[in-house]
Order: C-alpha cells, then sequence, then structure tokens
C-alpha cells in the first residue's frame, strides 16, 4: 500500500534519485515506502502531487492511533513494527500491518547526526543565517535591515545580502541569489533553527516549513537544522557575519539600501572571497576553483 507524501518526503524522494542517483528500488528501501510513492514523487516537478499531501491528522484505521504511537515511538524509537501492532491491536486496532509500518516511517525521530568531520568535500555543505545590522530610513519610514550570508563550508567562498525582511518569500530569493552567485547549489545547508524552515522540534523529531521544503524539492538540496543549543555546528556561517559586521559594516552610514547593496557586492568580490582566510590559509576564490564543479 502507498505511503501519503507530505513535502518533506517528496523533496527528500527527488533529492535521493536526482542528487545521490539512488535507484527507485533503493530509495523505497531506504525511506520503507512503495516504489509507486517514489514513482509518483518523480513525476510531480512542483511538489507533491495534489492527491498525495499528507494530511495534518492520520486518516483511516491508524487514525486514532496516532497520537499513541507518536508518543510510544518518542520514548522508544526502535520499537519494533510488529510490536506495536499488538499494542494498538489491544487497543482495538482493526487495520493491517503494511499500513501501520508506512504509518510509523516519518514518525520515527531521526538519529542524531554527528558533526565529526574537521573539513566537509568540496559541493557537500554551505551553512546559511541572518544577521540583524541595524535600520534604516526608507521614504518616511524606518526600517530594520538584516543581512543574509550564505558560506559554502569547504571553500569559505561568501555570499552576502542585505534586505528589509527575513520573511520566508525574502529568504527563499536570497537562496536564489546566492546559488546564482555560486553558479550552483550545494547538496547540504546548515541552518540554525530558523522558523522559516523549522516548524517545530519535539524532541527528535522535525517539523519542517512545508513551502521550504516545497523549495528544497525543486533546487535539490537537502536542508539541515542545527542541534538544538549547539551553535558550533554553523561555525562557518558564524565567522563569516562576523567578519562582515567588521570588515564591511563598521564605520559604515546606513543611509543608502542601493548604495550598501552597491558596496556588499563589490567587497565580496574584491575583498571577502580574495583575502587569505584565516583557517585554510587560501583564498575562498581559489578553493572555489574546486568546489564549483560538484555544485
Amino acid at each position: 500500500m502507498m505511503v501519503a507524501m507530505d513535502t518533506e518526503l517528496w523533496a527528500t524522494i527527488r533529492r535521493l534519485f536526482e542528487v545521490e542517483k539512488l535507484s527507485k528500488s533503493a530509495i523505497a528501501a531506504r525511506l520503507r515506502i512503495h516504489r509507486d510513492t517514489g514513482r509518483r514523487a518523480l513525476a510531480s516537478t512542483q511538489g507533491p502531487p495534489a492527491d498525495a499531501r499528507r494530511p495534518s491528522c492520520a486518516p483511516g484505521k491508524v487514525g486514532p492511533y496516532d497520537g499513541y504511537l507518536r508518543q510510544r515511538l518518542r520514548e522508544y524509537p526502535e520499537l519494533s513494527a510488529a510490536k506495536l501492532l499488538k499494542e494498538i491491536r489491544r487497543m482495538g486496532y482493526e487495520g493491517g500491518y503494511t499500513i501501520l509500518k508506512e504509518h510509523l516511517c516519518p514518525l520515527r525521530p531521526e538519529k542524531p547526526k554527528a558533526f565529526l568531520r574537521i573539513e566537509t568535500q568540496p559541493g557537500e555543505f554551505a551553512q546559511v543565517d541572518w544577521a540583524n545590522v541595524g535600520t534604516i530610513a526608507i521614504g518616511n519610514a524606518t526600517r530594520k535591515l538584516s543581512c543574509f550570508v550564505m558560506v559554502m563550508s569547504y571553500s569559505r567562498m561568501m555570499y552576502a545580502e542585505l534586505t528589509l525582511s527575513q520573511c520566508l518569500e525574502d529568504f527563499m530569493a536570497a537562496h536564489v541569489n546566492a546559488f546564482r552567485f555560486f553558479g550552483g547549489v550545494p547538496k547540504k545547508i546548515n541552518y540554525d533553527n530558523l522558523k522559516t524552515v523549522v516548524l517545530a522540534r519535539l524532541g527528535r523529531e522535525i517539523h519542517f516549513q512545508p513551502k521550504f521544503m516545497d523549495f528544497a524539492g525543486s533546487y535539490l538540496f537537502e536542508p539541515i537544522p542545527c542541534t538544538v543549543r549547539a551553535a558550533w555546528e554553523k561555525g562557518k556561517v558564524e565567522s563569516s557575519i562576523k567578519y562582515v559586521r567588521s570588515s564591511f559594516l563598521a564605520g559604515r552610514l546606513l543611509l543608502d539600501l542601493a548604495g550598501l547593496r552597491r558596496n556588499l557586492a563589490a567587497w565580496l568580490e574584491g575583498e571577502a572571497n580574495v583575502r587569505i582566510h584565516g583557517t585554510t590559509r587560501e583564498r575562498p576564490l581559489d578553493r572555489f576553483e574546486l568546489e564549483r564543479p560538484q555544485l
């Protein structure tokens, strides 16, 4: 029986097929889904099929037991479907094993991701975050000014952009501008737990922003939220933001937004990406020559 499909599952299937080059059978085995679910996901390039999006409440015979199953898996992530089947059968469940097993797949908490690498491979990872940089007068109004920063983890090649909001639309537009700047898309992007990426976390279970997952599925990258209270996992973008503040923004009057944007672009090209980086001891632009073909 085919599992229902939300944006997260759709995006994961597309990324595994298009980027990781897994076969449809291998994807089905890894995600524990029916191969027809994978075929439906790959046939739809603009998001999950309209009739396949998973409703917020579990449907059918499993639905009344959804809350119980979630709680059990939060407490004991390794519980098997067979064990849970026996438990909910005693509670009155009349459905089958297969539908239960497929229902459990997206409910299981992910295993904690290890961040043990000192360096990532070219094109594998980027990191993204916002910086609040002050206010600026726009006409008769005073607006908050933000700086979006994306840095490639291997080369430290950096893109930065000034915006008047951190809303989802501006967030996604800044990503597109960064991808154009780099000439491609990294396989994975690391984020702090921004509301534009993560709606909620319940233990190790992550509820992603559906519109952002549509976006990630279209551009075939995997969002990787940081572990809670583990800021070191996005240390490269934190360092880049500090560098933007100290080298570009410090002592600069925030008066003309168009001029600031032009100056920031010139600073990226003429200073930030051609300096000798303090960690790699190489210019980001030079290391990026190894990274660009892997995007």
